[in-house]
Parts: structure tokens; C-alpha cells; sequence
């Protein structure tokens, strides 16, 4: 259903009956693990999310890493205080 880099890619879907009755295949509510942030990082300008995850893991796609450890639900959210510091977790 996702993609392996997604963050929804360990998720089970779930079937649930729809408005008409059909079952409905749905994905449960993503619970957010501590990660702790190794490194940290000046926000600068022209920065945005796919960017840092490329500079810090070569993986453009997983910059929703960089967002859960920075607890924001926006990726985008991430580079916006310019000059503000972000943290960056380990790739794992």
C-alpha cells in the first residue's frame, strides 16, 4: 500500500465497514516514537524538508524522519523560523 520509506509502511491497514456498508480498508493512527536528535543544524535560506534529508541521509524521502523528531505535523513547519536550530536524528 506505501511505499518501504514511507513512514506508514509498518502500519497493518484495517477494514472497517463504510458509509454504504463496503468494507473500507483504512490506515491506523501513526504513534510517533521518541527520537532523539544527534546533530543540529541552522535552518538557512532556500532549505526545505527533502533537502535536509537529502544532505544528512542522501534520501530525499525520508524527511519525515527529521519532522518527527522535531515533533512538527507540517513538514515545511521544519524550515520556516530562519536562523532557528533544527535537530537531525540518526537515519535509523
Amino acid at each position: 500500500m506505501f511505499d518501504l520509506d514511507s513512514r506508514y509502511s509498518k502500519l497493518t491497514p484495517l477494514t472497517v465497514p463504510g458509509p454504504n456498508g463496503t468494507p473500507v480498508q483504512i490506515v491506523p493512527i501513526r504513534f510517533i516514537a521518541a527520537a532523539n536528535p544527534v546533530i543540529a543544524r541552522r535552518i538557512r535560506q532556500g532549505d526545505r524538508p527533502d533537502l535536509l534529508a537529502y544532505e544528512f541521509y542522501k534520501e530525499p524521502q525520508l524527511f519525515w524522519r527529521i519532522a518527527d523528531a522535531n515533533e512538527v505535523m507540517r513538514p515545511s513547519e521544519m524550515v520556516s523560523n530562519l536562523g532557528g536550530l533544527i535537530g537531525i536524528p540518526t537515519k535509523e
